[in-house]
């Protein structure tokens, strides 16, 4: 399963959205509201502030479904989040996973074919890992809760 992600656009119904996130129940079906569906790397390319030492501000209201959890992002929020830039990452850890400081996230190949072993230098449950197409060489986007 892949990640759903949906913009929630009526701040009121911020509360009803937290009750059923928690039973982690089909969101689409059990709630009386309009859910707008769309691409998760629009959450992160296009509605969220980045700003200094790890820290990022939601522009609006998200859920995300991942396999294991679904998560709610209000607007103004405060988040983590942690980029990998290297010729060839391969991620270790997925939305819905759990992180400790200085865990393993991935895998990094420099174009001189060193491998290096990239750690995360805070903990977090890592909501959105989104490669971002328009940077070479890779570029992989974590953002934590």
């Amino acid at each position: 399963m892949v990640n759903i992600c949906y913009r929630l656009e009526d701040d009121k119904k911020i509360p009803s959205v937290k009750n059923y996130l928690k039973s982690n129940e089909n969101i689409e079906s059990k709630l009386d509201i309009s859910l707008d569906r769309i691409a998760c790397e629009e959450i992160i390319f296009n509605n969220i502030s980045f700003g200094e030492r790890n820290i990022c501000v939601s522009k609006g209201n998200f859920i995300i479904k991942t396999p294991k959890n679904s998560f709610l992002i209000e607007r103004n929020e405060e988040l983590k989040y942690f980029i990998i830039e290297a010729s060839q990452i391969n991620t270790r850890k997925k939305p819905g996973d759990s992180v400790k400081k200085w865990d393993e996230i991935a895998v990094s190949k420099s174009k001189k074919g060193i491998l290096r072993r990239i750690k995360i230098p805070f903990e977090g449950q890592i909501i959105l890992v989104e490669q971002d197409p328009t940077y070479k060489p890779e570029r992989i986007v974590f953002i934590l809760k």
